[in-house]
């Protein structure tokens, strides 16, 4: 949940709010914190293996709810944490962090960010050369007990 007051929000890592001196409004404060976090979640995922990489990957399609499609390579011993941040540093199609879980088809498997925690992206049933990930909003039940 963010904060109710713009002047409680901070952000030590981004100098957009620097660059924009006297702006008050709580909604482009918010908009402003958001691409922040954006920013940082994008700064932060690894350099993508290459595809003859020696250790195992797996190619990912991300399938976003506003229609937009992401796709990366991940090695499986990396963090599910990562597919997350990924989706999320790609804006997420619109849905809020935290918001969604990660949904393959065939059969139907779940990837959600309360469940997986410290588990490697083999551990979290990506273990096939490629995976296509729909972002699906959660449920109001699923997200107030996350």
């Amino acid at each position: 949940m963010f904060p109710r007051s713009p002047q409680s929000i901070v952000l030590p890592h981004c100098n957009l709010l620097q660059a924009m001196p006297g702006v008050q409004s709580p909604a482009v404060m918010l908009q402003s914190h958001l691409l922040c976090v954006v920013q940082e979640k994008e700064a932060l995922l690894p350099p993508e293996p290459s595809g003859n990489a020696e250790q195992p990957t797996v190619s990912c399609l991300f399938r976003m709810p506003d229609g937009t499609r992401a796709s990366r390579r991940f090695f499986q011993s990396q963090p599910a944490q990562l597919l997350f941040d990924f989706a999320d540093a790609r804006g997420a199609g619109g849905l809020p962090f935290g918001g969604y879980q990660l949904v393959m088809q065939f059969p139907r498997r779940v990837v959600d960010p309360a469940v997986i925690q410290s588990r490697s992206i083999a551990e979290a049933g990506l273990s096939s050369g490629q995976e296509v990930l729909l972002l699906e909003r959660k449920s109001e039940d699923q997200t107030m007990s996350a």
